[in-house]
């Protein structure tokens, strides 16, 4: 742990009260620093360890910052910078962050007055669009949470299914014990009324919800990146799709990937409840027909008897 601090006082000559360049110097977090340094406004603190931004609004007449190359992972570790309004130029390129849905966007949305971002100039249809997408992907998330849970329930539902077939089997079955006892029911489990009451989603915690909002994020991720790559393959030099965009394409693809999930749970589903039926009234028929077999057996034998 290296606080940012301690790099400065170690090499004072970083500092020369209007520049402060603490480039590559394994910092780790920017802690409550002397006043001989809070009055900078270019601030360059890339290639170090941080994982958040939390003290950067020390420097009150902050104009530039780089911040590239740490370990910055969500948009909520540059909160901080909301305290700096001078800031204008910022760049966060080769942290984690920027690798997120919508990267730029999130970063505009929460420092609307950022004049360039990465080296390249915000402009006002940017700015402007920034609100539009990130509500976009608030929505498509949304949606991808609920298809997530549906698939969990699903997934859930079809091995109940299985469970009980196969212990009705282990009950009644032949040369079961149980199956002279009593005769088996035909109820099923009611998958419909299983989905419509099991309220999965609101049952999540904090960790399990951050969890698979985590996972869903990185498919989306992972299926952006591969329809970068075939983009680049089809369209040498030109005619890919804008940022945005290609954003807007990865999360119908990751979407229209869970229906399909879906469908084919939905076709499990009705499989093993069929099967589960089918097994139910082999296992009655079978029953019934014991049943009448030992009565007959009783009825010859007292007839014997007679």
């Amino acid at each position: 742990m290296l606080p940012l601090s301690v790099a400065l006082c170690q090499q004072p000559a970083r500092c020369d009260g209007v520049k402060l360049s603490a480039v590559s110097c394994c910092v780790t977090h920017i802690d409550e620093l002397p006043a001989q340094f809070r009055g900078c406004g270019v601030v360059y603190l890339s290639s170090n360890s941080l994982r958040s931004l939390e003290g950067a609004d020390q420097f009150q007449g902050l104009r530039v910052l780089s911040a590239a190359s740490n370990l910055i992972e969500r948009a909520d570790d540059v909160v901080a910078l909301l305290n700096c309004p001078q800031l204008e130029v910022l760049t966060l390129e080769g942290n984690p962050l920027a690798q997120l849905p919508n990267y730029r966007a999130r970063v505009l949305a929460l420092l609307p007055r950022l004049l360039s971002l990465d080296g390249r100039a915000v402009t006002a249809e940017e700015r402007a669009r920034a609100a539009v997408a990130i509500q976009a992907e608030a929505a498509c998330t949304a949606v991808m949470l609920s298809n997530a849970c549906l698939v969990h329930k699903l997934a859930h539902a079809s091995r109940l299914l299985q469970l009980h077939a196969e212990l009705r089997r282990a009950l009644f079955g032949a040369g079961a014990r149980m199956g002279a006892l009593m005769l088996p029911t035909a109820v099923e489990v009611d998958v419909l009324r299983l989905l419509r009451l099991w309220d999965y989603e609101g049952s999540l915690g904090d960790r399990e919800r951050a969890a698979i909002l985590g996972a869903l994020q990185r498919e989306v991720v992972r299926v952006h990146r591969q329809l970068a790559r075939a983009t680049a393959e089809l369209k040498p030099g030109g005619g890919r799709l804008t940022a945005l965009q290609s954003w807007d394409v990865a999360y119908s693809q990751v979407m229209l990937a869970q229906q399909r999930t879906i469908t084919q749970l939905i076709e499990s589903v009705n499989a093993s409840q069929a099967a589960a039926q089918r097994t139910a009234h082999d296992l009655l028929a079978g029953a019934a027909a014991d049943a009448q077999g030992r009565q007959d057996a009783a009825m010859a034998g007292h007839r014997l008897e007679r």
